[in-house]
């Protein structure tokens, strides 16, 4: 990794690369995201200290991943000295309201500016609350009328997000997965709803028709499997590959989204409705009618 060399407005910072390795403090923060236990994205993000106190943040290294823990996209990524971007300011030293600064400074794909509100917001979550906390707006020009609010406590950091205007990403993801819904038809949100007994089935019917194949005794377990596997992907939502998007599963397309817009989103059940499904139609013969008439 080549030298990061930062010297920024009057708060000078000395660095040589963003793995900690300089003589200014440096702290690489491990972020997880898990969904249903199973790790979904994994991020390193850099920050480092200047003699002053201003905090610095220099990127991050990100990996969303799909449910075999294989990476999809590495969207978002990006480090300080690179490709035309820059360190951004993350916590002023002294701050005060009416402050802005920028947080993200890579152009095109990271641009995230803040301004402090409050520095006396009551902030409250379940583990700590605070009559001093600092309130921030957070925007960016790559998401044009989206705006948050994100609050800090003092040692500690970051306890609250919340979209307050905007939030076009989250409207057309559900929209997306309803009209993902309409066309696949899936059956179940997630594998552990399939029930025993239907997975019991499914798994005899699987094995004598693997055994009609011809297919040697030692190998037809693992067979099975993997057509259980494809069974999981034509009936379950999550694993269903997105009708838009092929190469992305409908899981992995919220995992996505819940990078993007900072909320824990999740599919807890769905209904879907078939047109003229459930309405009885008199079946009549015309020509037998007709011959009444004529008769």
């Amino acid at each position: 990794m080549r030298p990061s060399r930062c010297r920024r407005q009057s708060d000078p910072i000395r660095c040589t690369d963003l793995r900690g390795s300089a003589s200014s403090p440096k702290a690489v923060v491990r972020d997880r995201l898990f969904l249903d236990g199973i790790l979904r994205e994994r991020t390193l993000d850099w920050y480092a200290q200047t003699k002053r106190g201003t905090v610095w943040y220099f990127g991050e290294n990100t990996a969303e991943l799909n449910r075999h823990g294989e990476v999809v996209s590495r969207e978002g990524s990006f480090q300080s000295g690179r490709d035309g971007a820059q360190a951004g300011i993350f916590m002023p030293a002294h701050a005060r309201v009416g402050q802005t600064f920028q947080q993200e400074n890579y152009p095109g794909h990271a641009e995230d500016k803040f301004r402090i509100l409050s520095l006396t917001a009551h902030v409250t979550t379940a583990l700590v609350s605070s009559r001093h906390g600092m309130l921030t707006r957070e925007w960016t020009r790559l998401e044009p009328g989206v705006v948050d609010h994100k609050s800090y406590i003092r040692d500690i950091g970051n306890v609250g997000e919340r979209t307050i205007r905007g939030g076009h990403d989250f409207q057309q993801l559900v929209k997306d997965v309803a009209m993902h819904i309409a066309a696949a038809a899936p059956q179940y949100v997630r594998r552990e709803e399939v029930t025993d007994d239907i997975l019991a089935r499914e798994r005899a019917v699987q094995r004598e028709k693997t055994l009609a194949e011809g297919k040697p005794e030692k190998v037809v377990d693992k067979i099975v499997e993997g057509r259980l596997e494809k069974f999981f992907a034509e009936n379950v939502l999550l694993e269903q590959p997105f009708v838009k998007n092929p190469d992305v599963t409908v899981g992995e397309l919220i995992t996505a989204k819940i990078a993007k817009i900072g909320e824990n989103v999740q599919v807890r059940r769905f209904s879907r409705f078939k047109l003229g499904e459930g309405i009885e139609k008199k079946v009549s013969d015309f020509a037998a009618e007709v011959a009444a008439q004529v008769g």
